[in-house]
């Protein structure tokens, strides 16, 4: 998986310092914890599969002796570790964030609507859908464009804004695959996703506002849920958070046929150092407690 590579996370500089540890099969970012002298350690956003628990018992303990706080990983949907007991022996928790909507061949096909299909005529007529393979450079800067606009729209968590370097990275990268709705120069929609054999994983979903009512976003997302999927199964996301999310997940389940769980995997490597970050943060439930957003500015 692309995601698990060393050169990806190098596009994810505001996650923190890429370390490879001798167990796991990808590189953890560390991080300063704010306001502290301590740093603990989280996976690729915004997932990579689960390791083997051999793997994660010597990556933790290698952790551990660097004195990192926590480790937290975003399992990818449908590769969720095979033994969950083993993970809980290692002082692993395991629990479902949220689904991710799949396009997935070995089931019936979604039925199309009639909205979404008359929309998909009109995308036909407005766009043409070009899969940008190896990507151009200066997509880079019209990902970089529609993202900022998206930033002023969702709300982003310290995790997902990237920064502008980000897409430039992405282009560069092998297995990487930019598809555009573009008129000419102009360019309505991308999507952004990770090609592994028959797996696909979309990254960014990025769409012009100024041009909705030709329904670019539709062009571009049909193509790799109708096409793509012939391959095998298309990995769309989830449902964002903020006030545009439910529209986003609606959007996404018209293309998908079932759904799977993204599965967040916490170890806390240092105990008391842990307790006394997350003091008088409350139980909500966020990992880490210490950095859950109405806590993270009085954390010391």
């Amino acid at each position: 998986m692309l995601f698990a590579a060393d050169a990806y996370l190098e596009t994810l500089p505001h996650l923190g310092r890429p370390l490879r540890t001798a167990g796991l099969p990808f590189p953890v970012a560390v991080r300063n914890i704010p306001g502290t002298t301590h740093r603990d350690a989280i996976g690729p956003w915004p997932y990579v599969p689960a390791p083997q628990p051999s793997a994660l018992a010597a990556a933790i303990d290698e952790l551990r002796s660097l004195g990192l706080v926590s480790l937290t990983l975003m399992i990818a949907p449908d590769t969720g570790p095979a033994d969950a007991l083993a993970y809980a022996e290692l002082g692993v928790a395991l629990r479902p964030l949220k689904d991710h909507f799949v396009v997935d061949p070995r089931q019936p096909p979604p039925v199309l609507g009639p909205r979404t299909r008359r929309n998909l005529a009109i995308a036909a007529r407005h766009w043409e859908v070009v899969e940008e393979s190896p990507p151009p450079v200066q997509l880079a800067a019209t990902a970089a464009g529609l993202y900022a606009g998206l930033a002023g729209r969702r709300i982003l968590s310290d995790i997902t804004q990237v920064p502008p370097s980000h897409f430039t990275g992405l282009a560069r990268l092998p297995g990487t695959v930019f598809v555009t709705a573009r008129r000419g120069s102009v360019v309505g929609a991308m999507v952004i996703a990770a090609r592994d054999g028959g797996r696909a994983d979309l990254l960014h979903l990025l769409i012009d506002q100024a041009h909705l009512a030709t329904c670019p976003g539709y062009a571009v997302l049909g193509h790799v849920a109708r096409d793509w999927a012939r391959a095998g199964p298309v990995y769309l996301g989830g449902m964002p958070d903020g006030p545009d999310g439910p529209g986003v997940g609606r959007f996404k389940a018209r293309w998908a046929n079932r759904t799977s769980p993204l599965l967040l995997a916490t170890a806390i490597l240092h105990p008391e150092t842990y307790a006394a970050l997350a003091a008088g943060g409350g139980d909500t439930g966020y990992f880490p407690a210490y950095r859950q957003p109405q806590a993270k500015e009085g954390a010391r």
